[in-house]
């Protein structure tokens, strides 16, 4: 956690909250340019001070506030972790892009990290591979291993993977037999992908790099 951390406004490349469906856009430019026509429609000083001025964006008008910043070890982006105001921000973020203008911002910064030990105890206890959210297809593994009697474990990934992960013990003999079947067929070997984004380096930006390339929009 780092308080008062400063960053620019182009820095910020996602948000946690919107009336909008925020997976629907790729990025925040367009984002803007998909809803705040009424904002962005002109490429001007004045409409880029109404956009950020308004009050609801408040890592930007409150001295005190719960908005703070985010940073995932495993994803490397800046988001803005805002309970308002996302359509004003995301059009004046969009203006002082275009515009020239740098927009300084400053908050707490919450960085999200991996454990590297644990991710080591885990991979050191099971093989862990990602399977498709594949309903009829999970059955016929369960139903395979049930008969096979190979022990395993199973969780949902994250609801915007769409899949489980498969967890299959090292100390058990028959579920050993199956990993190179699992390798075979193709399934993502999600151990050894957890080892290498726990030992990914976080960098975060600095106010100092403010100027940013414009996102191309169409």
């Amino acid at each position: 956690m780092v308080e008062s951390w400063e960053c620019e406004i182009q820095d910020v490349q996602g948000l946690c909250a919107s009336k909008s469906e925020l997976r629907d856009f790729e990025s925040l430019d367009a984002m803007a340019v998909a809803r705040t026509q009424y904002l962005v429609g002109e490429i001007t000083h004045a409409n880029l001070e109404k956009s950020l001025g308004w009050y609801e964006i408040r890592i930007l008008h409150r001295d005190s506030t719960d908005d703070f910043f985010a940073c995932h070890q495993w994803d490397g982006r800046v988001f803005l972790m805002n309970s308002g105001g996302s359509h004003h921000f995301v059009a004046g973020r969009y203006l002082a892009a275009r515009l020239e203008v740098p927009v300084p911002l400053k908050g707490l910064l919450r960085v999200h990290r991996l454990s590297q030990a644990a991710v080591s105890r885990l991979v050191g206890e099971y093989e862990v591979f990602a399977l498709n959210d594949d309903s009829e297809a999970f059955q016929r593994f369960f139903d395979a291993m049930r008969e096979y009697r190979a022990g395993f474990l199973w969780t949902p990934l994250p609801r915007h993977l769409d899949g489980r992960a498969v967890f299959l013990p090292r100390g058990d003999a028959r579920a050993m037999r199956i990993v190179p079947l699992m390798r075979a067929a193709g399934h993502f070997d999600l151990g050894a992908h957890l080892q290498e984004l726990s030992a990914r380096p976080v960098r975060l930006p600095r106010i100092a790099s403010a100027r940013r390339q414009m996102e191309p929009v169409e």
